[in-house]
């Protein structure tokens, strides 16, 4: 990857500009730093001028060449979490997020499968038709509501953590280059002001635009815990603050900058944690699903009950129109949704597949939020799953309603035979029947 590459071959630089230095501070006669652990706990470390360490620390000093190399192995360590994690692989997250998932899928279910099943079905009377449309189809389009906007909560999760990755990379390339110009006695490059850029990433984030699609007004939005977290992690930002007389002290700040560091990723990435528990709470247990009288939230509805008997007063020629609607509906329309769903899901598995890429293992940002992204992708692929499947067994009952009225009336019955054949016939869009959407068993019989 570039960015480990890039950031290696500063290591690799801040260390020999460090040996260099050390070099020039024993040629220049300076006392031998004796009598430390160079590893142990900083605080333990000898102060300059205190006169109390091993040659007076007030005199000019360098180290032996074991300390300083047991030193700059540890700084080097330090460094070596920061070179994991992809900034690509988020981007290739949220373009599937927006692109697949969003847009080519969710969306189109929404507003081009979903209303012409409710067009087709207009003319259905009697207490099934009532029921279907009132309790069903609008419980179907609180449940996709919910699921474009859970996608769109996940896309903001993906963006807060790929916005936090790049600050933090630029964080932590700022600490080596400050950490060379300091053993290069010269003014750090780059931000001047030494602060950290990270703090602050959540709340921007949170008062972006969402990145995945466009906003949708649904009943009750899911509570957003990174817009109020991230409000509160804007405070006052710390300097790196790498500086030093000498090498051991350049060398011991700049490992300091990076626990520093670390301490404000793990500040940071807390604050979506609590966000993605905040979404989770939303959807937990029996909330998953949408009520009976399809107000309120949910990503899940139950398939309805839709096997009564036809309505009376019909003539032949206007049930057999109204029954092979209903069967095009079940045998066609429904599951052609349900093969969106199914596209849906496996895009965003594929989401959840590059998210240990992204994260980096291991890395600040490291396997803990890779668990938490991967809790709500889980939750996601549940609904899309079970919305699958209910369309699917919805489309099963309208099917076997449609063969029950036909049974009424055998007229109506051959019409529909001959009209649902015609229908198939131009059928094209994709569906998760098994067997062709052109070859209905029940049309055989």
């Amino acid at each position: 990857m570039a960015f480990r590459q890039e950031l290696r071959e500063k290591v690799e630089a801040l260390k020999q500009t460090a040996r260099e230095a050390n070099a020039r501070e024993a040629d220049r006669g300076t006392g031998l730093l004796e009598g430390f652990d160079p590893i142990v706990d900083t605080s333990t470390w000898p102060v300059v001028g205190d006169g109390d360490g091993p040659v007076g620390l007030e005199d000019q000093v360098h180290m032996s060449g074991d300390d300083l190399e047991a030193l700059l192995a540890d700084v080097e360590a330090s460094f070596e979490p920061f070179m994991e994690g992809s900034l690509a692989s988020f981007d290739e997250m949220l373009t599937t997020l927006d692109e697949d998932v969003f847009r080519r899928t969710l969306r189109k279910a929404r507003n081009e499968d979903l209303p012409f099943v409710k067009s087709e079905l207009s003319g259905w009377v009697g207490q099934a038709g009532d029921m279907f449309r009132m309790y069903y189809l609008r419980g179907w389009e609180t449940s996709v509501d919910y699921q474009l906007a859970y996608v769109q909560e996940i896309g903001r999760v993906v963006h807060a953590y790929r916005k936090l990755l790049a600050h933090t990379q630029d964080d932590i390339k700022a600490i080596a280059n400050d950490a060379i110009a300091a053993l290069n006695r010269e003014d750090p490059p780059g931000d001047a002001s030494g602060f950290f850029t990270i703090l602050g990433v959540i709340a921007s984030v949170a008062q972006a635009e969402p990145h995945v699609g466009a906003a949708i007004t649904v009943a009750s939005l899911f509570v957003s815990g990174i817009a109020e977290e991230g409000a509160r992690g804007a405070g006052d930002n710390p300097e790196r603050q790498v500086e030093g007389e000498f090498v051991f002290q350049i060398l011991r700040t700049t490992r300091e900058a990076i626990t520093r560091l670390n301490e404000l990723v793990d500040t940071q990435t807390e604050r979506i944690r609590n966000a993605i528990n905040d979404d989770l709470d939303q959807v937990e247990g029996p909330n998953i699903y949408v009520r009976e009288d399809g107000e309120g939230g949910g990503m899940i509805l139950e398939r309805p009950d839709v096997r009564l008997a036809p309505p009376p007063g019909q003539s032949s020629g206007e049930l057999s129109v109204d029954l092979t609607k209903l069967h095009m509906a079940g045998w066609a329309h429904l599951p052609a949704a349900a093969y969106r769903y199914e596209e849906a899901r496996l895009q965003l598995l594929a989401v959840a597949d590059r998210r240990d890429i992204a994260f980096g293992t291991p890395s600040p940002l490291g396997p803990l939020n890779s668990y938490y992204l991967n809790r709500l992708c889980e939750r996601c692929e549940y609904a899309l799953r079970s919305t699958r499947d209910i369309l699917m067994e919805t489309g099963d009952a309208l099917v076997f309603t449609a063969a029950t009225y036909a049974q009424t009336d055998a007229e109506a019955a051959e019409l529909m035979r001959e009209q649902t054949a015609i229908e198939l016939e131009n059928f094209e869009t994709p569906t998760l029947r098994e067997e062709s959407p052109r070859t209905p068993a029940i049309l055989n019989d």
